[in-house]
């Protein structure tokens, strides 16, 4: 079930480290950049904790962070995929409208304060073949279901990307009653990443930098 957070609560004591809609937890002196296409605050859409029962090829303890600006929502626009190893610093070609980071375990985390549009709530995990999954569909870990053509790479660092989460097409992030309707979501009530295609987030298993993080979409 989703496990709803009185939005007064939410502070570094009680911040899910799971969630969605709630506030990233992120490296003590840093922050999440603002929109570069037009100004604007990101949103966190979802973060996980990356635990000892996900049984994935990173540090336990990481922490996923995925957000996205609440204004411009588009989908990534990668060049035709190309299979093989990815090119240095691949995470800068990305569109300035969303930020997507997996900070390693050992660092100091706190909440970062970003606007509140989504409806909070604390990801629970159930077991599924191959990979656990949040009740709403959220998977974590396993091999990806490809709506299209496979799209595996390897890290520029020489390692391999493997999959970290996939959230399924069309997936509803319920907004705040007082948040304004997001452009081009197929619904006036729900918030959705990246137009609401199947989205597909692989990380370096060696971990090499924070941002290295590939992030496909397919619908």
């Amino acid at each position: 079930m989703n496990h709803y957070v009185n939005l007064d609560e939410i502070n570094d004591k009680n911040n899910p480290r799971s969630s969605v809609g709630t506030s990233p937890w992120i490296p003590t002196g840093t922050t999440i950049p603002n929109c570069s296409e037009c100004g604007e605050s990101m949103l966190l859409f979802l973060q996980i904790e990356l635990e000892e029962k996900h049984a994935l090829p990173f540090y336990t303890g990481s922490q996923l962070v995925v957000c996205m600006c609440p204004g411009c929502n588009e989908i990534p626009s990668f060049d035709e995929f190309v299979p093989g190893k990815l090119e240095d610093m691949y995470w800068d070609n990305y569109e300035g409208h969303f930020f997507i980071a997996m900070y390693t375990s050992g660092r100091e985390l706190v909440t970062h304060e970003l606007k509140k549009f989504l409806k909070p709530f604390e990801m629970e995990f159930i077991k599924e073949e191959g990979a656990l999954s949040h009740s709403e569909n959220i998977r974590v870990g396993g091999d990806p279901f490809w709506l299209q053509d496979a799209e595996a790479n390897i890290c520029s660092c020489g390692s391999e990307m493997k999959l970290i989460c996939q959230v399924p097409e069309n997936f509803a992030f319920e907004k705040l009653t007082s948040a304004p309707e997001q452009p081009d979501s197929f619904s006036s009530d729900d918030y959705c990443l990246f137009l609401g295609n199947e989205t597909y987030i692989f990380g370096c298993v060696s971990q090499c930098s924070e941002r290295a993080v590939k992030v496909v979409v397919q619908g």
